[in-house]
């Protein structure tokens, strides 16, 4: 079943006061302002506003309500306070579920989370999966799930154009099953050296920065978690095409690019790895990023 009201995938923010304003005191918001995709490589938190919809079940079918909707929502219908990031290949939202939060949904995207704090349990075709922090799912389109919140909890949740595939069958991999690999990175020049063997980070110099990634492997899409040690800028970056999506959880860090313009990436904010024009990173303290990547071939 198709939800009556769905959240547009690949979504775009006007990011202004205003609507946050309105979205606060429950008038109606602008949604394509909110849902319409962007070229921008950084969306601040700060400047992202955070709306509340409503959720419930009627015969079946999904219902939403978004602030200033003439439909009211029933009495217990599930709150959720979203944020929503949108690109032109992707939209990530931030999902804050209060405790004993029951939320009917149906994709309508291929959708990859990451549960960043609390435990969920997510129930598909009847059967119940329990998600814990820095567990990992795959939902692809049409997929009919209902979701507890255990606890208060935030969902990073990454959302895909279908592009036309197949549906399969929904994915769950515990953060506890996924083996954590260490690296080194340094800059050599205007290019980034990085090593994963124990061999050779023990050979990698002092200004090395350890990193610590956890690959899930969901189907289609990957979602990687990466701890980076504060260090020197890296080398510059770039390529053919755009890698992901960059939520940063923890720390700070700073992108500097060939034109002169630098962003500052804080808390909260995200970031989208630009698919033409070189780039550098630059940690001035440690961080931890969840990313949505980049399919894999299909």
């Amino acid at each position: 079943m198709k939800s009556k009201h769905a959240i547009l995938p690949g979504a775009c923010l006007t990011l202004i006061a205003l609507v946050a304003a309105h979205a606060a005191m429950g008038k109606p918001i602008d949604r394509p302002s909110l849902t319409t995709p962007t070229d921008k490589f950084v969306l601040h938190r700060k400047d992202t506003p955070q709306i509340t919809i409503y959720f419930w079940d009627k015969d079946g079918v999904t219902h939403e309500a978004w602030p200033g909707d003439p439909e009211k929502p029933p009495p217990g219908a599930a709150k959720l306070r979203i944020r929503i990031f949108p690109f032109q290949d992707g939209t990530l939202r931030e999902v804050e579920y209060p405790k004993g939060a029951r939320v009917p949904d149906t994709t309508v995207d291929d959708t990859s989370s990451y549960l960043l704090s609390g435990q969920l349990i997510q129930t598909v075709n009847g059967v119940a999966h329990r998600m814990n922090a820095g567990d990992a799912s795959f939902l692809s389109s049409g997929v009919r799930a209902m979701t507890q919140a255990v606890e208060p909890s935030t969902l990073l949740s990454y959302h895909f154009p279908t592009n036309g595939a197949p549906p399969v069958d929904p994915v769950w991999i515990k953060g506890a099953d996924v083996p954590v690999k260490t690296g080194a990175e340094w800059a050599t020049g205007d290019d980034n050296h990085a090593v994963l063997t124990p061999e050779a980070i023990a050979k990698a110099p002092p200004e090395a920065r350890k990193f610590y990634l956890r690959t899930f492997m969901l189907p289609r899409w990957r979602i990687i978690e990466s701890r980076i040690e504060q260090g020197l800028t890296s080398g510059w970056h770039g390529g053919a095409g755009a890698t992901g999506m960059l939520y940063l959880a923890k720390g700070r860090e700073v992108v500097h690019y060939r034109n002169g313009v630098n962003e500052e990436i804080l808390p909260g904010d995200v970031f989208r790895e630009p698919p033409i024009g070189d780039h550098r990173t630059e940690t001035p303290e440690n961080v931890f990023v969840i990313r949505g990547a980049v399919p894999e071939p299909r």
